[in-house]
């Protein structure tokens, strides 16, 4: 999980980075995460990047290309509001704790960041996922080998 402030910033070679202003950021070329990643050491099943604008229009693009055996990028497509307490809730509906049910890890993300609560309102979190079906992983129970092809898709909640 990556947890930065500021929104993504235009690095090297017109790349939009995640983290914080240089030289603590990364671009998409430098993220290996994926078990298929070209130098094998992705062990990363889901990345949740809670950042404003990561996943913005236009941007989410140059992402596509971390998805090598990593099954959801998760992140915001605009300006977010994140609470006290919204990292807490994330985990407990992951695993279905503290009076939440288990949920799926999209279902998990988008519940606790996209409420019409007064604060969550305009969030607009965004899953970039390497394969249709890992819509539907949850954090035990997953494919640990799906196929990496060139297909990526982009789910927003609204």
């Amino acid at each position: 999980m990556l947890v930065a402030h500021g929104g993504p910033t235009i690095a090297p070679a017109g790349y939009v980075s995640a983290g914080f202003t240089p030289p603590f950021f990364v671009i998409p070329y430098d993220v290996r995460l994926g078990y298929t990643s070209p130098d094998n050491f992705g062990k990363c099943i889901w990345w949740f990047c809670i950042e404003c604008s990561v996943l913005k229009d236009g941007s989410y693009t140059y992402w596509a290309q971390i998805l090598t055996g990593l099954h959801q990028m998760l992140g915001f497509g605009g300006d977010a509001v994140i609470a006290v307490g919204d990292l807490d809730q994330l985990a407990m509906r992951l695993t279905g704790t503290g009076g939440y049910p288990r949920q799926t890890i999209w279902h998990s993300f988008y519940d606790t960041f996209r409420v019409n609560d007064g604060i969550h309102n305009n969030n607009l979190p965004r899953t970039l996922v390497e394969e249709a079906s890992v819509y539907y992983d949850y954090i035990n129970s997953y494919n640990s080998t799906i196929t990496v092809t060139g297909s990526k898709y982009l789910y927003t909640a609204r």
